[in-house]
């Protein structure tokens, strides 16, 4: 007798801390303001801690990229 075996595909979504999540300003203020609806965080404070080195960040050309796990640990 022959058997059917049926092999089902599944992605695991597997989050890696070690990889960098690197986002623009704007992009990085929105996703505080998504996990946290109620912050008291403006733009303008978070822009002033980035330009400031508080927060890590990368220039590249007149933009400026963090990452979301730096953030993260910065507002921890």
């Amino acid at each position: 007798m022959s058997e059917t075996i049926k092999f089902t595909r599944t992605r695991k979504h597997i989050e890696d801390r070690n990889m960098p999540r690197i986002r623009s300003m704007k992009e990085a203020h929105a996703y505080i303001k998504t996990k946290d609806p109620n912050t008291s965080i403006s733009f303008f404070a978070f822009r002033r801690d980035v330009l400031n080195g508080s927060i890590p960040s990368r220039k590249n050309g007149s933009r400026y990229y963090v990452d979301l796990n730096e953030i993260e640990q910065y507002y921890k």
